[in-house]
């Protein structure tokens, strides 16, 4: 079912270009979220459910280097579409199993980016508890993050700018990355946490 509609217009945000930053650009972004939740016939209790968001439009106003204006495109950066997978089973009225699953489809970056796109990926994490262990308000529980143990990434913050070339020597000079700001933000591989609960 369709669970909301949305409508986001930013006026005035503040955009960076030569000289200086200032508060003339306008974004807009229409999208809608579908949310849906079952009850199956499994063990003590056991849910499933999903989320799906998606953009149908998104648009900014461009501006050059020097501020002026160019027209409009895409904002960048944003996941036209959103897949989140969840399931949480109670095996016995004491241990919980619970699993979640993300999906995102591949991202076109903002214009400063020099790398263009990040990668779509599939993600999943996994918890295991045990309540009342031993003894009263005890819990115990293992956490497995990025179980597929998949390499993925994040697009990266502000201009995102520095590319993803290793630096070389020209002559004396060292020629470094394209800017400051990473191109990709990478995201933690598999691992593992305990967790260990007392209710007081």
């Amino acid at each position: 079912k369709i669970n909301s509609v949305f409508s986001h217009h930013y006026f005035t945000l503040s955009i960076n270009y030569t000289g200086g930053a200032k508060n003339i650009g306008e974004r807009t972004v229409i999208g809608l979220d579908l949310h849906s939740q079952i009850e199956v016939p499994l063990f003590k209790s056991t849910q499933l459910w999903a989320y799906y968001s998606l953009i149908l439009k998104q648009e900014e106003t461009k501006f050059n280097a020097e501020g002026t204006y160019t027209g409009k495109g895409i904002i960048g950066d944003l996941s036209t579409h959103k897949l989140n997978l969840g399931l949480n089973s109670y095996l016995t009225k004491d241990f919980n199993v619970n699993i979640t699953a993300q999906y995102r489809v591949k991202v076109i970056t903002v214009e400063t980016n020099p790398l263009k796109n990040v990668p779509a990926y599939f993600v999943m994490n996994g918890n295991l508890w045990y309540n009342n262990f031993f003894v009263k308000d005890l819990k115990i529980g293992i956490s497995i993050i990025n179980i597929l143990n998949t390499k993925y990434f994040h697009p990266g913050l502000r201009q995102a700018n520095s590319g993803n070339k290793g630096g070389e020597w020209q002559g004396r000079e060292w020629i470094g990355s394209e800017g400051w700001y990473n191109s990709y933000l990478p995201q933690p591989r598999r691992y593992f946490t305990f967790n260990l609960y007392f209710n007081i």
